[in-house]
């Protein structure tokens, strides 16, 4: 039913869709280093993999996007030093991260992971059955490369509060976020060294685009701050109930 309803909307939404795609903003990816280091104590590897998120998008450099920002906070709650490294190129989908990004990931040898995708799964219009086959690959694959390392992966946000996206946009692609990230949480759940981090946006903050960047559609540089407190605290837990 809620697939009828997504189709219904989208088709009424397919010309702001076309508009939307023909005039957005594009935004580069962060700069300098991909690789860096914080916190003091034993060593703690951290490798991010996944689309524009983990290439930072919306953020000046990777110490300050969700990568370094995970880092941060990883280090604070369980007092190590983390090496981390983010390996992201945006557009990916699910599968492409799985193809393109994995094989020569330094997974070999991480203790964590976090993992960004989703959302280029939506716009690209894959299905609920499509996507739940897709990222479990993905996460099989990752498990097979890494198979001490804890995985955090990013919820798909609530699109229905992007900027970017023309209200009738808002409305198909905010129903069929809640329906994949479902499929997420369904899918992390049967994995006990998987979590899923939920990623919330303030309405009051949405509506003034304080939390995103300047293309309305990617994090602000300010936002990758609580979103990678998220992902820290979602890894921590994992640790804490001895899932590693």
């Amino acid at each position: 039913m809620r697939s009828l309803q997504f189709w219904a909307l989208f088709a009424l939404a397919l010309p702001a869709a076309l508009r939307t795609r023909r005039t957005a903003v594009r935004a580069e990816g962060a700069a300098g280093p991909e690789t860096g280091a914080v916190g003091d104590g034993p060593t703690l590897r951290l490798v991010g993999l996944g689309d524009s998120i983990i290439a930072g998008v919306g953020a000046s450099t990777h110490a300050v996007g969700l990568v370094g920002r995970t880092a941060e906070a990883l280090a604070e709650l369980e007092r190590v030093r983390v090496e981390w490294t983010a390996v992201g190129r945006s557009g990916l989908t699910s599968t492409a991260i799985r193809e393109r990004l994995l094989p020569t990931a330094p997974l070999h040898d991480a203790d964590a992971i976090i993992v960004s995708a989703g959302v280029n799964d939506l716009t690209r219009l894959s299905g609920p059955v499509r996507f739940r086959t897709n990222l479990g690959m993905l996460l099989d694959a990752l498990e097979v490369a890494a198979p001490s390392a804890r995985i955090a992966l990013a919820g798909l946000p609530p699109l229905e509060t992007f900027p970017a996206l023309p209200p009738p946009l808002k409305r198909a692609f905010g129903l069929r976020g809640r329906q994949l990230d479902r499929i997420m949480q369904q899918v992390v759940a049967g994995r006990p060294r998987a979590a899923h981090a939920p990623v919330d946006i303030d309405p009051v903050a949405a509506a003034d685009r304080a939390s995103f960047s300047a293309d309305g559609f990617h994090p602000s540089e300010a936002s990758y701050i609580p979103f990678g407190r998220g992902l820290a605290v979602a890894l921590h837990a994992l640790s804490s109930t001895g899932n590693t």
